[in-house]
């Protein structure tokens, strides 16, 4: 049965041209499910900002791991650990959420930055080309390019990676043009299913090069979400 599936969707992808702007029923369904996961929110949220090296190594790190709880007043966040460099600074970034300088999530590029696959606001513009079957991690899976009009700032773009279903599982991207001072920039999405099946972002990874003051650095960061309801 799987060798049969996988000769059939060899069978489309060569058979069909891509069709850059035709409705795409797999993509429509997990924009609906994703756009279901907007009204949910992850009660556990991590994230890790890491300093890279020419060669790619780390050279610093900070970690923070917190708990979020949502109510009429807003959401609000506990900080659960935090470490920098292996030591504890679980105190300090206590006192940093109180203040309300938590700095908790990537740096800020603008509106267009903020575009992944399936967010409803980005679909006008969206051109995703025929699928085709790679090798991904061991596994035959399902690749799309596609391109996302975001805002008129910046071009998104990048590949969705799915099993054999066509259940979603990462997409790698990409934007032209790029912030200011930053040489390169992408990024890695990677979803999971909520409690009722919508769609939500389990992690995000952003790798940038940036200038900051005429200094070359390099960044990784990852930001994960987890507990969602």
């Amino acid at each position: 049965m799987r060798t049969t599936t996988l000769l059939a969707l060899v069978f489309l992808v060569v058979a069909a041209p891509a069709q850059p702007n035709a409705a795409d029923a797999a993509w429509d369904r997990s924009v609906s499910d994703y756009g279901r996961g907007l009204s949910l929110q992850p009660r556990r949220m991590s994230w890790r900002i890491e300093e890279l090296d020419a060669a790619g190594a780390v050279v610093s790190w900070e970690e923070v791991e917190t708990l979020l709880e949502r109510s009429d007043a807003g959401t609000r966040g506990t900080v659960v650990s935090a470490r920098k460099d292996g030591e504890d600074v679980t105190e300090a970034w206590r006192k940093r959420f109180e203040k309300g300088s938590a700095g908790d999530g990537p740096p800020s590029w603008g509106d267009g930055f903020r575009a992944t696959p399936f967010d409803p606001d980005f679909q006008a513009g969206r051109i995703v080309s025929a699928p085709y079957l790679a090798v991904d991690e061991g596994r035959t899976r399902i690749f799309r390019p596609y391109e996302l009009s975001a805002g008129g700032k910046a071009r998104a773009k990048g590949l969705l990676v799915s099993d054999e279903s066509g259940e979603p599982l990462y997409a790698r991207q990409t934007w032209d043009p790029l912030p200011l001072g930053v040489s390169t920039m992408d990024a890695v999405i990677r979803y999971a299913r909520g409690p009722a099946g919508e769609l939500v972002v389990a992690s995000l990874e952003y790798r940038a090069d940036a200038s900051l003051l005429f200094v070359r650095k390099r960044f990784r960061f990852f930001l994960r979400f987890s507990d969602w309801a």
